[in-house]
């Protein structure tokens, strides 16, 4: 089962290679990999590293449902409280991001970026499921459900590739993310015997304060873009990013806040790291006085 789904997941990682190059040739390719190469980051540097040692948490207490089932949905509020503001940065300062990393000779990329940008986040959240699955010896619910999304995908990129080239083959590749995290997600609360309003206490805050993060860098964008432009494109990026941090940040507290403040959140214990790390310092400070002092 195991080799099964490993056919499945090259066929997915290669599957706009292989339908790009052949219906539209290898410079759409080139487009397509170089976006993709900033596009995923947060996936690639962050999402992906995470699952190796969550998958030996959630092995060591694969008989432990309600264990497992606890983990499971503080790992995906983790995730998303990480990546979510990564993402929808990206899809807000793609302009920025293309022309200072890229230069103005890859702006063809800058329509893309977004769309590549929140395809690796909802696949992310979909590949977030499998090493459930997999630890709970689930391989062949896995492999049946990976060939049905891929049955689902290839067709429709082609379909959607013919009408709108590379555009419509991302926008293919979106929406069908979108359906398969919906499938990964069914069968993970199916697996886990939980319903999804026992969950999203834990899991609404990162994506609805990443949306509104988004609409306030967008905004700060369009109004430094407007004439007269006193800044450069750099100084408009960095400040971009400050608002976005600034509000993000904001507002995962305040709805931290509203929810209770549950002790047991991502939230809570990112703030007890922080309180430990300004311990730590204060301590180190006060050393260092007395040893002036003396």
């Amino acid at each position: 089962w195991l080799f099964l789904g490993n056919i499945c997941l090259l066929t997915d990682l290669q599957l706009m290679n292989f339908v790009v190059g052949h219906y539209l040739g290898m410079a759409d390719v080139g487009l397509f990999q170089v976006g993709r190469q900033i596009a995923a980051l947060p996936i690639t540097e962050i999402a992906a590293p995470i699952r190796a040692p969550v998958y030996s948490a959630f092995a060591k207490i694969y008989d432990n449902i309600d264990a497992l089932r606890r983990i499971a949905i503080n790992g995906m509020a983790v995730q998303a409280l990480i990546i979510m503001p990564l993402t929808f940065g990206l899809v807000a300062t793609a302009p920025e991001v293309t022309t200072i990393f890229l230069g103005s000779k890859w702006n063809a990329v800058i329509p893309l970026l977004p769309i590549i940008a929140l395809y690796h986040l909802f696949d992310a959240i979909g590949h977030y499921t499998h090493t459930v699955m997999i630890a709970l010896n689930r391989q062949r619910a896995y492999t049946f459900t990976y060939y049905i999304s891929i049955a689902i995908r290839v067709p429709v990129t082609i379909w959607w590739l013919m009408e709108d080239g590379l555009r419509g083959a991302m926008l293919a590749m979106l929406a069908t993310a979108v359906v398969n995290a919906v499938l990964w997600n069914f069968q993970l609360r199916s697996i886990l015997n939980f319903r999804w309003r026992t969950a999203m206490p834990a899991l609404w805050r990162a994506p609805v304060a990443a949306a509104l993060m988004c609409g306030v860098v967008l905004l700060v964008g369009e109004q430094l873009r407007a004439p007269p432009q006193t800044v450069g494109i750099t100084v408009r990026f960095l400040l971009e990013v400050g608002a976005g941090t600034i509000s993000y940040c904001g507002l995962v507290v305040l709805f931290w806040l509203i929810s209770g403040g549950p002790n047991e959140s991502p939230e809570a214990q990112i703030i007890r790291s922080a309180r430990a790390a300004v311990g730590r310092v204060e301590t180190i400070v006060q050393f260092a006085r007395r040893r002036l002092a003396g």
